[in-house]
C-alpha cells in the first residue's frame, strides 16, 4: 500500500494553524457551533452545512459536507456527549483542508470522496458532559426501537446518504488497557452483522479500512492498539449500518501514557487522514486485514492513573501494615485511592515500584507564621516536601484586610506543590466597624479557612457555629511543632477516610525506606494523585489545592 502524503510538520514555535486550541476534553454545543462557523467561513464555500434535526431539548444537529468525489464517507462523533476526541479530529481535518487546499492530501481526498460529517450527534449530553441524552437514554443502544430523536436522525441520514463507508467515532475509558500495563490509545472494531459474525464483502472491506488505521498509528503507540472488547450488539448503530451493507468501522480513542490529550488527538488525526487517503486512492484494499484480526482485545482490567506497587502500607487506621498496591485515579479534578491490595493485573499509566518501601498518608503541618498573602516560595515547598509534608496550614488574621482579600481570591488550585489552608484568628472582631466586620466575616466564609482559634473573644463560638468551623484552643497551638500539628489535624479531620490510605481516601502519600520519615529515607511524595517530589527534586510544581471545609482536607499527622 502506498504511503499517504505526509502532513507537513512545523516546528514547535510555529504550530499548525488548523489545530483546535483550548480544552480537548469537553466540547459543548456552543463550542461546536463556533468551530463550525469558523471552518465554514474559511472554506470559501467548499464546506456546506445544514441543520438535519434537533435534540430532545431542541438543540440543532448539523451535518457538514466537504469534497467533490463519488465515494461517500459518512462519519459521526459525540453520540455519547462526553466523548469528544474525534470532534476535535474532525475540525482539525476540516481546518487542514482549508489551510492547505493545494496539498496532495487535500486534493486526493476531496477529489475522490465526499465527506458527510455529523460532528455532534448528542448536543444535550455534551452540554452536561454526560454519555446519555437528555432523556437518559444511551443513543447507541437505540438502533432497534428508535425512541430518541437523535437515533432516528442518524438512521435517516444513513438511509438518505447511502454511504460507501461509515466511521462510528467514540472515546473509551482513558484507563482501558491492552496487554499488561499498557494503555489502549486506539481500539478498533468492525461491527458484526449477526451473532455468528457472518463475513460478507462489506465486513471484509471494513477490516481492510481498520487495518489502514492500524498501520498508520501503530509505530506511534506500539502495543497500545486493541480490538474493542465487544461482540454483536443488536441495539447499536454500528451493527445496524454494517447490516445495510456499508463497510463500518468503530474507532475508539482511549488514553495516552502521559495523559496528554493533544498527543491523543494528533494520533487519531493522523490515523484518520491516512485512512481517508487510502479510501480515496483505493489502496485500502492492499492493507493486511489479518493485522486487524490479530489485534488483542482490550483488557477488562483498567489501568490506574498511578499505581504504587508492592509497598508496605501503613494505612493510618491503627491496624497492622500489609504489603500491596495503591491504585490512584484522577477524575473530575479529584484524586483518590481507587483500589488497595493485589493490583498486578491492572497496572498503571505511571507505576512506582515500592518494593521494600513504606507507604504512609502525607504529613500535615501547622506553621502559624504562614499567611494567605505570604505564600511559601518554591524552595520552601521543596523543603517541606522533603519532610513528607503534603498539607500546610497557616493562620489568617481576619482583621487584616490584605489577608482576607488574599484568601478570598484563592482559586481551587493554589499554584503550589502543596495543599494549603488556614485557621482564623478572630480576636477583636466585634470592635470593628460594621463595614470592616462584614469584610472580615467574608474572609471567614472563604473556602481556605478551616477552623477558628479560640481566644478571649466570646463571639468565637458563635462564629464557629455559624460557619460550621471547629474551634482550636490557644493552648493546643503552643505545644511543640509535631504535637500542635497532630492536635490541629485531629480537629480538622473529622470526616471518615481522610488521612488514611483506604478506598476513596484522598491520594496524598509518602513513600520512604523503612525507619523514621526523614529526607534521607524519603523516595516519593504524592500530592493530589501526582508525584510532587522524587529523588530530592520537585517533580510536579502546581498540583496543590486550597483545602475546603468538609471536602478537601485530607491528611492526618504522623
Amino acid at each position: 500500500m502506498s504511503p499517504p502524503p505526509s502532513n507537513t510538520r512545523r516546528p514547535p514555535h510555529d504550530p499548525e494553524p488548523y489545530r483546535v486550541s483550548g480544552d480537548l476534553t469537553w466540547f459543548t454545543h456552543g463550542r461546536v457551533t463556533e468551530l463550525t462557523d469558523a471552518v465554514c467561513a474559511a472554506s470559501a464555500g467548499q464546506i456546506q452545512r445544514r441543520t438535519i434535526g434537533h435534540s430532545v431539548e431542541g438543540r440543532s444537529i448539523e451535518r457538514l459536507t466537504v469534497g467533490r468525489g463519488p465515494v461517500k464517507v459518512m462519519m459521526w462523533s459525540q453520540m455519547h456527549g462526553d466523548e469528544p476526541t474525534h470532534t476535535a479530529v474532525i475540525f482539525e481535518l476540516l481546518g487542514l483542508f482549508n489551510h492547505e487546499p493545494d496539498s496532495a492530501a487535500t486534493r486526493e481526498v476531496l477529489d475522490a470522496c465526499t465527506l458527510e460529517i455529523i460532528p455532534m450527534l448528542n448536543p444535550d449530553g455534551a452540554e452536561r458532559n454526560q454519555r446519555r441524552n437528555a432523556d437518559g437514554i444511551d443513543i447507541n443502544r437505540d438502533a432497534r426501537h428508535l425512541q430518541t430523536p437523535e437515533g432516528r436522525l442518524l438512521k435517516a441520514q444513513a438511509e438518505q446518504l447511502q454511504p460507501d463507508f461509515a466511521f462510528n467515532l467514540h472515546n473509551q475509558h482513558r484507563r482501558t488497557q491492552v496487554g499488561s500495563g499498557k494503555v489502549a490509545s486506539v481500539s478498533l472494531l468492525t461491527p458484526p452483522i449477526d451473532e455468528a459474525d457472518t463475513q460478507t464483502e462489506s465486513t471484509a472491506r471494513a477490516k481492510h479500512v481498520a487495518a489502514v488505521f492500524l498501520e498508520a498509528v501503530h509505530d506511534r503507540c506500539p502495543g497500545r492498539v486493541s480490538r474493542y472488547d465487544a461482540d454483536y450488539m443488536p441495539r447499536s448503530f454500528g451493527e445496524m449500518i454494517q447490516q445495510m451493507g456499508v463497510p463500518t468501522v468503530l474507532i475508539e480513542a482511549g488514553g495516552w501514557q502521559t495523559g496528554d490529550d493533544r498527543e491523543l488527538v494528533t494520533l487519531h488525526f493522523d490515523g484518520m487522514l491516512a485512512t481517508l487517503h487510502a479510501i480515496a486512492t483505493g489502496d485500502y484494499l492492499k492493507s493486511d486485514r489479518a493485522a486487524y484480526e490479530a489485534l488483542p482485545r482490550s483488557d477488562e482490567h483498567r489501568l490506574f492513573d498511578l499505581l504504587i506497587d508492592g509497598g508496605e502500607i501503613h494505612n493510618g487506621c491503627g491496624t497492622d501494615p500489609f504489603v500491596g498496591g495503591l491504585g490512584i485515579n484522577r477524575d473530575m479534578g479529584v484524586s483518590s485511592i481507587a483500589d488497595v491490595g493485589d493490583l498486578f493485573e491492572n497496572g498503571g499509566l505511571q507505576v512506582l515500584d515500592a518494593a521494600g518501601l513504606v507507604c504512609r498518608p502525607g504529613r500535615f503541618l501547622y506553621v502559624p507564621e504562614f499567611f494567605p498573602n505570604q505564600l511559601p516560595t518554591q524552595d520552601e515547598c521543596v523543603n517541606l516536601l522533603s519532610q513528607g509534608v503534603t498539607s500546610l496550614i497557616g493562620t489568617i488574621d481576619v482583621i487584616d484586610v490584605d489577608q482576607v482579600d488574599a484568601v478570598e481570591h484563592m482559586n481551587e488550585h493554589c499554584g503550589l506543590p502543596l495543599h494549603i489552608g488556614f485557621v482564623a484568628d478572630c480576636y477583636g472582631l466585634r470592635e470593628l466597624t460594621k463595614y470592616d466586620a462584614a469584610h472580615a466575616v467574608s474572609g471567614l466564609s472563604a473556602g481556605g479557612v478551616l477552623a477558628i482559634i479560640a481566644g478571649a473573644d466570646p463571639w468565637t463560638d458563635s462564629f464557629a457555629d455559624w460557619f460550621g468551623l471547629p474551634v482550636v484552643a490557644l493552648e493546643d497551638l503552643t505545644e511543640p511543632e509535631d504535637d500542635r500539628s497532630a492536635t490541629l489535624a485531629r480537629k480538622l479531620n473529622p470526616a471518615r477516610g481522610r488521612g488514611r490510605l483506604t478506598l476513596g481516601a484522598p491520594a496524598d502519600v509518602t513513600v520512604a525506606a523503612p525507619g523514621p520519615l526523614i529526607p534521607a529515607n524519603l523516595r516519593y511524595v504524592i500530592v493530589a494523585g501526582k508525584v510532587a517530589w522524587a529523588g530530592g527534586e520537585l517533580a510536579a510544581p502546581e498540583q496543590g489545592r486550597v483545602l475546603r471545609r468538609g471536602r478537601s482536607l485530607q491528611h492526618a499527622p504522623h
